[in-house]
């Protein structure tokens, strides 16, 4: 997997940490610096996924770049992990630092993304998503979906070098989910979580991906985030493929590059007709996704259809669609 590159993104204000890292009355700001059994965060993600292949640190402001350069570097890692800042003069969220690090290597084919205040992530986990990722060769982004629908936006398998084409566009028309580049490409692959082996010997899939919310959760007492699949389990198999071999007209990305289109193009002075269009052409993207079970991008889908129009059928379909995934 040394052909493999892991992108560690860094670059949040930690506003859901209790308190932001801007805030200079926090005694650690930095959620990554705090504590984590005998080390800190950012050191136990890195010394579990370093084996893997190459890994690189994506964060934004000078100051952070050069703190995390100085810890890892004085960590006597056997294969050096790289720091890289976002030149995005304002935030964007993690396409910004998606982008970044699919800019700064542009050669290495196969790179996994994921957050890096992850207290439980595991090595086992991450190597059997990649070698899933070099068995599924053919493909964009593979990401992982939960039984109840919830599409995991922050961990992503990016093969190849369309995804910076597309982000490209995205950034261009103010659209900065990840989900949207999710949407955005054609050739796209979900696994899902239950199927994964390393699951078997009792870890939780949806724990692992859990991300630290406030240094509190960090304890032996770690407070649990569970997925309830025994009420709800929506996907069955294995692997859904939104991959080239599927019938154009089903290809949710075909509708949503029409939905950018009519972004660029349109005005204020929009007519309600168009603007139906595009709602319509955002509730069939929604439908399909909902057909494979994919249920928080097909939320999405439609939270940007009622950007357009406050339509009540369309809320319905939101409150209902929120209520899935919390089950």
């Amino acid at each position: 997997m040394s052909d493999s590159l892991i992108v560690l993104l860094a670059g949040g204000d930690a506003f859901r940490y209790g308190q932001s890292l801007k805030d200079p009355n926090n005694s650690q700001p930095d959620k990554l610096l705090s504590s984590h059994g005998n080390t800190n965060l950012l050191r136990y993600v890195t010394d579990e996924l370093r084996v893997l292949g190459n890994l690189v640190l994506v964060t934004r402001g000078e100051k952070r770049k050069s703190c995390y350069c100085t810890l890892l570097n004085s960590n006597n890692h056997h294969q050096p992990i790289a720091v890289i800042r976002e030149d995005q003069r304002n935030s964007i969220g993690p396409l910004g630092g998606i982008y970044a690090a699919l800019q700064y290597y542009p050669d290495i084919q196969t790179r996994l993304i994921l957050p890096a205040d992850l207290p439980n992530v595991r090595r086992k986990v991450i190597s059997e998503i990649l070698m899933k990722a070099s068995q599924l060769k053919h493909f964009d982004i593979i990401s992982i979906v939960h039984p109840n629908g919830q599409v995991e936006n922050l961990l992503l398998v990016i093969n190849g070098s369309e995804s910076l084409k597309f982000i490209n566009s995205l950034i261009k028309f103010g659209v900065y989910r990840v989900s949207s580049l999710i949407r955005s490409v054609s050739k796209k692959c979900f696994i899902n979580s239950t199927f994964l082996e390393c699951t078997k010997d009792g870890t939780n899939i949806a724990n692992v991906f859990t991300d630290l919310d406030r240094i509190d959760l960090v304890s032996e007492s770690q407070k649990k985030v569970e997925l309830k699949i025994e009420d709800k389990n929506y996907i069955k198999a294995s692997i859904i493929d939104f991959g080239s071999h599927n019938d154009t007209s089903q290809d949710p990305s075909l509708l949503f590059h029409r939905y950018l289109d009519w972004i660029g193009t349109s005005s204020n002075e929009n007519n309600q007709k168009e603007i139906s269009s595009m709602v319509g052409i955002l509730k069939k993207e929604s439908k399909n996704y909902r057909k494979k079970g994919l249920l928080s991008i097909s939320l999405h889908c439609l939270l940007d259809a009622f950007k357009l129009s406050k339509d009540i059928q369309i809320a319905e379909q939101i409150e209902e669609l929120k209520q899935l995934l919390e089950n």
